[in-house]
């Protein structure tokens, strides 16, 4: 695969390059679908790499992790934070209004209702360029959403692109029970429903990041038929073939996988598919989760580079002059 890292990630805590909130006060009623709007005067999402890292593997991924997770690592496992997440190179998840210490903000939305309000009160932080859809079978993404993703998933992005934001789309494998059930034999396999009602796709044709849930395929029972990679690859290839400027994530989680050395295997598995991960770290303050994820960050090998590439460099705000 040939080296790409993200063009889109302004410097850390720079502000907006210029006020955007006249804007955003604008018109949060429903939008039409639209392409994401990558390349932006033709020039690729994902630029080459840089040779100039620091050691250890903090160069060579993009990750996101919730803030609250983020903090507890930062006290419990400090020398494997800074081993392995670069701050440029960090996406930080939480509520609208969360200000990042480090890294880039993530105003997290489960439903596209919620972004619209959000938008219409000026909720989301003025420092905050990127907005995460995290749609799943839970309450939290409305009924509606949960049987027409493809629809609201372009509605949630043009809404977000059309007010200055980039996007982060990542359905939930679930979904498709609420809208795909009917579709397919009873007996279809889960990972396998979501890629052949092409949620890959839609979410990369509309996005400017699509990360693939794939934790749910990081469990012990899948392991030998390496599932987790087969899943990852699968859903990368669709959604390139549907969009190749689309920026992929994959997901990893301490909560699925059998022990910290199966979580790094599925991060090798991944590491030439996808140019970054979402880290999840249910019950942090357990101290079999801190331990699990502190082994984890420390097992990463250095010196390989993700998808190809050396190490990751950022470029100059993508938003500047528009």
């Amino acid at each position: 695969m040939a080296a790409v890292l993200l063009a889109l990630v302004p410097a850390c805590s720079s502000g907006h390059p210029r006020d955007n909130r006249s804007a955003r006060g604008r018109g949060s009623g429903r939008g039409t679908a639209s392409t994401s709007p990558s390349p932006r005067g033709g020039r690729d999402l994902l630029p080459a790499a840089s040779w100039s890292c620091q050691p250890g593997v903090n160069g060579a991924e993009f990750w996101m992790i919730n803030q609250k997770e983020l903090s507890v690592l930062e006290t419990v496992a400090p020398t494997q934070v800074r081993y392995a997440f670069r701050h440029e190179n960090l996406f930080v998840l939480g509520r609208p209004g969360h200000i990042a210490r480090v890294g880039q903000a993530v105003a997290v939305f489960q439903s596209y209702a919620a972004l619209r309000k959000a938008i219409a009160a000026h909720r989301i932080a003025p420092t905050t360029h990127w907005v995460l859809y995290d749609n799943e079978r839970w309450p939290a993404t409305t009924p509606n959403e949960q049987r027409h993703p493809w629809h609201y998933e372009a509605l949630f992005a043009a809404l977000a692109h059309r007010h200055g934001y980039r996007v982060i789309l990542a359905p939930a494998q679930d979904l498709v029970f609420g809208f795909g059930q009917a579709r397919l034999p009873p007996a279809t396999p889960t990972w396998r429903r979501y890629l052949s009602l092409r949620l890959p796709a839609t979410s990369a044709r509309a996005a400017d990041i699509y990360e693939i849930q794939a934790q749910a395929n990081e469990v012990p029972t899948f392991r030998p038929s390496g599932l987790f990679g087969r899943f990852v690859r699968a859903a990368a290839a669709q959604a390139k073939a549907a969009n190749h400027h689309i920026a992929i994530f994959a997901g990893l989680s301490t909560g699925r996988a059998g022990s910290p050395a199966q979580m790094i295997h599925d991060f090798l598995a991944a590491r030439n598919l996808v140019v970054g991960y979402w880290l999840n770290i249910p019950h942090l303050s357990r101290g079999v989760s801190q331990r699990w994820a502190r082994q984890f960050l420390d097992g990463l090998p250095a010196g390989a580079a993700a998808a190809g590439r050396t190490c990751a460099r950022l470029p100059p705000n993508p938003r500047a002059g528009g």
